[in-house]
Parts: C-alpha cells; sequence; structure tokens
C-alpha cells in the first residue's frame, strides 16, 4: 500500500512500515496479531457440463488405428477335401534313392528308385560235399491262357497267351507261382497290374497290398 502526502511515502510490505519523508526513510515492523481460527473446508460445487464437441476427421492412410474396426462376415465353411487311395508302384535299382509320383490326384502311385548295394567280399571256399542228384523241377504245362487253379501253388507253370491270378487271402501271404513262356505271356491281377514274359520265366508271391492279398512279381 502506497500513500502521498505532499513528500510523505507510506510502503507496507508484509509486517514491515516503510515512511519515507523527503529523502529520509524509516521503517518500523509492526506487532503480528493472534493467529486467527483455521477457516472451514471450501465447498466444491460442479459447473455444468459443456456443450458436445464435434466429431473427429478420420487418421491419416498408414498410420496404426488405436480403435478395432468392425469384425466382417463370418466365410462359408471350406469343402471337405479329397482322401486319394495311395498305392505303391514299381521298385526298381538306380544310381541314386528317389521317389517318383505318377497315378492321378485321386489315386496316386509311389515308384521308388532305390541304389544297390555294393558287392560284399567273397566268402571261403566250402568243402567238397557229397555226390548228390541234380534237383528235379516238375514243370506242369498250362497251355495257351490257361484259367488259375490251385495248381499253380508252389509249381513251376509253362503258359502263353494271358494268364490272370486271382486275390487271395491272409492266410495265402508267402505263397508262390513261378510261370515261364517259351514265346510271350502276359500276366494279370497283381499289384503291378500286368507283368508282360517274353521268352523267359518270372516268380510271383502273395503279400498284403492296401487291405487285399495280391499277387506281386518278385
Amino acid at each position: 500500500m502506497s500513500l502521498d502526502i505532499e513528500k510523505i511515502t507510506l510502503d507496507v510490505a508484509g509486517d514491515v512500515l516503510t515512511l519515507t519523508l523527503g529523502e529520509t526513510s524509516r521503517k518500523v515492523k509492526l506487532p503480528r496479531g493472534e493467529r486467527g481460527a483455521p477457516g472451514r473446508d471450501g465447498v466444491s460445487i460442479k459447473g455444468d457440463q459443456g456443450e458436445k464437441g464435434e466429431t473427429g476427421r478420420d487418421g491419416q492412410p498408414g498410420r496404426d488405428s488405436l480403435v478395432a474396426g468392425p469384425t466382417g462376415p463370418k466365410g462359408d465353411c471350406g469343402r471337405t477335401g479329397d482322401t486319394p487311395s495311395l498305392s505303391i508302384g514299381q521298385v526298381i535299382t538306380g544310381e541314386q534313392a528317389s521317389v517318383i509320383l505318377g497315378g492321378t490326384k485321386e489315386e496316386p502311385v509311389l515308384n521308388f528308385v532305390l541304389p544297390r548295394g555294393e558287392r560284399g567280399f567273397a566268402g571261403q571256399p566250402g568243402k567238397n560235399g557229397k555226390d548228390g542228384s541234380h534237383e528235379y523241377i516238375q514243370l506242369q504245362y498250362m497251355g495257351h491262357s490257361p484259367r488259375y487253379t490251385n495248381d499253380f501253388l508252389a509249381a513251376h507253370i509253362l503258359a502263353d497267351g494271358v494268364v490272370e491270378l486271382p486275390e487271395m487271402t491272409e492266410a495265402d501271404i508267402g505263397l508262390w507261382t513261378y510261370i515261364k513262356t517259351f514265346s510271350e505271356v502276359a500276366v494279370t491281377g497283381l499289384v503291378e497290374e500286368v507283368v508282360r514274359i517274353n521268352k523267359g520265366a518270372r516268380k510271383f508271391v502273395v503279400i498284403a497290398y492296401n487291405g487285399k492279398f495280391k499277387f506281386t512279381a518278385f
């Protein structure tokens, strides 16, 4: 507070009173009064709600949004995939092991190429055996395109034309027949479907194959 009367000036700063008369100043400390009683707590008054602000503009392209977008509609259920009928085809000897896929998408066929193993060391010469008789092989002549009978089992057969070997049972696994021809014979009903023999012979044995029991070329 400042009070000017001609050349007299009074200034109050806190509890210090300054009296200025012309160029002379005097300071007097004012006595402090007793501490007043604590004031009561103020009352908080909630103000009125302001008006709703304007809708914000869309975010810039390429920046991540903090708010997830709406979930799209559920897609249609895909169709059930096809279950192929896998089978084993030929197993042949080659330079490197490989698998060749053949057949169709519905009935794929796996053909294997297996390398031939190295030749082993020669064994020691055996002792001289007793004189023996020559092994006798009974060759049954079945003629042209013969029909399969039980006489084929564990036998050497001579035939030509077409020979169809039937499906067998689980009890027949390991049974065999040996088919020979002096001309040409086509053997069908096999795991390999058809095996052609031209002036030669081939052994066939019963194996379990794809839930069935069929002859295969041995």
